[in-house]
């Protein structure tokens, strides 16, 4: 079955284009296991994990993709909840709002495409902008570890 959104014009072509190449771009991204990822080192018993983070991700995609999508940092579904995604307004009239949820980090599957039009999308709550006010310190290492997963996408796609 093919989901309604991709039915019909709902999502214009480039927009799905884009949601192709977030897909190429994450698959070529090492895995959290491998220490090629960086940024968040969790200590898991003996082993450490090295995650990347969806802050660092999105500003790496946003670069690459054909739409002018927009980096955004709040909360998913209740304060506290950090993430990031991006957003993209087709018209100027909301008729067309998307989200691109890159790495809905603890779920499996990915990445999501979300409507967000004011008018019956159940998901327009569940992202929740806030103007993060992140440090210096967090900002570039946001900036680098973006900086990082756009070198491997271009070493894997060159």
């Amino acid at each position: 079955m093919t989901p309604y959104i991709l039915t019909g014009d709902l999502v214009p072509p480039d927009v799905g284009k884009d949601l192709e190449t977030t897909r190429d771009f994450l698959a070529l991204l090492p895995d959290p296991t491998e220490k090629l990822a960086p940024a968040t080192a969790r200590q898991h018993g003996d082993d450490t994990l090295y995650l990347w983070s969806c802050h660092g991700i999105v500003r790496a995609l946003a670069t690459v993709l054909s739409q002018p999508w927009e980096v955004m940092d709040g909360w998913f579904l209740r304060r506290g909840n950090q993430h990031a995604w991006l957003y993209l307004e087709v018209d100027n009239d909301h008729r067309s709002q998307f989200i691109l949820d890159a790495y809905p980090v603890a779920a499996v599957g990915g990445p999501l495409l979300v409507d967000v039009r004011p008018y019956g999308s159940p998901w327009q709550d569940a992202y929740i902008e806030r103007h993060m006010a992140f440090t210096r310190a967090v900002r570039e290492k946001f900036d680098e570890e973006g900086h990082q997963a756009l070198r491997l996408y271009k070493k894997g796609v060159g």
